[in-house]
């Protein structure tokens, strides 16, 4: 009997709930250091041996994209105007840029899992994320340093990306399986195909690469994983990716994604009349089983029940 703690940086901490003793070894690494003046960071921080990372972990190299030469060189050199480097790598005055991000990860979505076969089903997203720091002014705070930097100098935001495309590999969401008897992941798939269709991925036949979904919700049935997905908002507006543009056009169209429990094959995208981020709940009433969701942003907000081989039920 165990409780599992899912996190934004992509781990997974399993302990035994009655002791709170880790159920695999959890042993502290060193990390990077802070680069600020007068600033101490912890010389360690703990890494779980199992299961392994869910999500992709660093702003390293060989986390660029490689799709081509080019697009890998453009990436290289993006990459340069940042401080960078594995999990944990501080804040910085240059700015560090993060991965997972801080909407990456598991996020506030959870996983669920499953008591039949001890198998944890985590939607995640990798979202790039800045950190800069910069002086304080000493007149109106005690710290040294301040969140968010100093104004000024390139925009750290348009060089995570090459015309849209961002510089790390994909998938930037995927549904994980974790066996968690042994701590191991069985199968991931990508949520949705992402810019596939961009001009500078022309005839290389990616496959899915998954959205850009900064909130994701998650069910499991006997046999099925459903995921729902919400985007950003700005005063009730969808905020498409910057490569909406070269995706399927029912991309940024509001889904219930449906995968297969076993094998983590996409089975069906059900398209809701709203966006939703709360996991979907389901039930049996005369024989017949319902999933119901709860959508809505800036202004109509409803509860969907959808039935199999039947119409939505509002």
């Amino acid at each position: 009997k165990a409780v599992m703690q899912l996190t934004k940086q992509g781990f997974t901490y399993a302990f035994d709930r009655k002791t709170g003793k880790p159920v695999w070894p959890i042993p502290e690494r060193a990390v990077p250091q802070s680069r600020v003046p007068r600033e101490r960071t912890s010389p360690t921080q703990p890494h779980p041996s199992r299961p392994p990372a869910f999500e992709m972990q660093g702003t390293t190299e060989d986390n660029l994209i490689d799709f081509t030469p080019a697009l890998r060189k453009q990436a290289l050199d993006n990459l340069q105007f940042f401080e960078h480097g594995p999990v944990y790598t501080p804040p910085s005055e240059k700015g560090t840029l993060y991965l997972p991000g801080t909407f990456g990860g598991s996020n506030w979505g959870g996983g669920a899992f499953d008591p039949e076969t001890q198998v944890l089903y985590v939607p995640s997203r990798m979202l790039p994320t800045v950190y800069r720091v910069g002086p304080a002014d000493q007149k109106t705070s005690n710290f040294f340093y301040r969140s968010g930097g100093a104004p000024g100098g390139p925009n750290l935001n348009a060089l995570q990306r090459i015309d849209g495309l961002l510089i790390f590999k994909p998938p930037y969401s995927r549904l994980s399986a974790i066996d968690m008897n042994k701590g191991e992941i069985l199968w991931q798939s990508p949520i949705g195909n992402g810019p596939r269709n961009h001009p500078l991925l022309k005839g290389l036949n990616v496959g899915p690469m998954g959205d850009e979904i900064p909130r994701m919700g998650v069910m499991m049935t006997r046999s099925l994983v459903f995921v729902n997905a919400q985007r950003l908002e700005s005063a009730g507006q969808s905020i498409p990716p910057p490569w909406v543009k070269y995706g399927d056009p029912d991309m940024m169209k509001k889904l219930l994604f449906v995968y297969d429990k076993k094998s983590g094959r996409l089975l069906r995208e059900v398209l809701l009349d709203g966006e939703s981020a709360a996991p979907p709940m389901t039930y049996m009433h005369q024989g017949r089983q319902y999933v119901v969701t709860a959508i809505g942003a800036g202004g109509t907000t409803e509860v969907v029940a959808l039935a199999l081989g039947g119409r939505a039920v509002k």
